[in-house]
């Protein structure tokens, strides 16, 4: 995740997320959506996680219209894989 105007805080914001081993989860489209000419379409809705590897997630936005940005929802889905094996060793 990038930020559009690099400013101190933001350096700041991801020097902290780097060094704490932190993961960026947002989504690909903006969630900010202006109603000022001059500011543009951005993502303002992310989150901040240390989720393992095997917890598979997607994002969607949400479709509640009252705000100048569309709030998104985490869902995550505990995908474990399990290892069928077969016992060989047989007691007669």
């Amino acid at each position: 995740m990038g930020f559009s105007l690099p400013n101190p805080r933001g350096q700041t914001f991801n020097n902290l997320i780097i060094n704490l081993n932190l993961k960026i989860i947002s989504p690909t489209n903006p969630t900010y959506w202006p109603i000022h000419i001059n500011r543009h379409f951005d993502v303002l809705d992310f989150f901040i996680t240390t989720l393992p590897s095997y917890i598979k997630y997607f994002i969607t936005n949400s479709l509640d219209l009252s705000s100048d940005h569309t709030p998104i929802i985490l869902n995550l889905t505990d995908i474990l894989n399990i290892t069928k094996y077969n016992q060989t060793n047989s007691t007669t």
